[in-house]
C-alpha cells in the first residue's frame, strides 16, 4: 500500500496540474485520465483483434482480455480498500486503474509488433 501512496503522490507533484487542486478535483483529474488510457486501450485491443487471422487465437485474446478485465478491478478495489471512506480512495482507485491500463498498452502494443 505504501508503494501505491507513493506512486499517486509522486504523479501528482510531478503534474503541475494538481498544484492547488482540491481533493475533489484531483479525483476527477484522475477519473479522466483513466478514462483516456481505458479509451485508448480499447482501440488497441480492437487493432489486436483484427490483425489475428484465425478464430482461435481472436478467442484466446478475448478470454485474456476478460481475465486482464477481472484483474484489473479486483487489484485496484484492493490497493484502494485501505482508504476506505477515505476522500483519497477515488484517487488511489482511478490511479490504479491507470497504471494497470497504461502496462496493457504496452503488452497490446507488442501483440501488434509481433503479428
Amino acid at each position: 500500500m505504501k508503494k501505491c501512496i507513493f506512486f499517486v503522490a509522486i504523479n501528482c507533484f510531478l503534474s503541475v496540474k494538481c498544484f492547488g487542486q482540491t481533493q475533489l478535483e484531483m479525483n476527477i483529474q484522475a477519473n479522466n485520465d483513466y478514462k483516456v488510457a481505458d479509451a485508448k486501450m480499447n482501440t488497441l485491443y480492437k487493432k489486436v483483434l483484427n490483425s489475428l487471422k484465425n478464430a482461435s487465437d481472436k478467442k484466446l485474446l478475448l478470454e485474456a482480455q476478460r481475465a486482464w478485465i477481472k484483474y484489473k478491478e479486483t487489484h485496484c478495489k484492493l490497493a484502494a480498500k485501505a482508504y476506505e471512506s477515505g476522500s483519497i480512495q477515488p484517487l488511489i482507485y482511478a490511479t490504479c486503474l491507470t497504471s494497470i491500463t497504461e502496462d496493457r498498452i504496452k503488452e497490446l502494443k507488442k501483440l501488434i509488433e509481433e503479428n
